[in-house]
């Protein structure tokens, strides 16, 4: 999992591509920065990836997720193309914290998203 954070220099302009991220159920305790954290496939705009069978019961799970700050930078401009996501809990897709449109989802295959019609 790759986390940037909003010190300075920020974080941006990365692209994480070609990469096989399967099965991750594994559970990382909560610290002062995060939730606990399982079941997170791919954390940050992504390209030409695969994300499958990770599963768990954290706010980060699923295939793939874009997710906001949790010091209050926006979940936008994130984007996630031609990647194969499938059989991960509680989606494939999860953006859940984003305005709708912030983020482009596009050519991917995948079977399940929250919000539904990102696949």
């Amino acid at each position: 999992m790759v986390i940037g954070d909003e010190n300075k220099p920020r974080v941006g302009a990365l692209t994480i591509s070609g990469n096989q991220v399967l099965h991750n159920k594994k559970y990382c305790v909560k610290t002062a920065r995060l939730p606990f954290v399982q079941g997170s496939g791919i954390l940050l705009p992504v390209t030409h990836d695969v994300g499958a069978g990770n599963s768990g019961r954290s706010s980060l799970s699923g295939g793939i997720v874009p997710f906001k700050s949790f010091v209050g930078a926006v979940d936008e401009k994130n984007r996630v193309d031609e990647s194969w996501i499938t059989a991960n809990v509680p989606a494939d897709l999860v953006s859940q914290n984003a305005a709708k449109g912030s983020n482009l989802f596009r050519g991917n295959l995948c079977r399940v998203s929250m919000p539904a019609g990102l696949c």
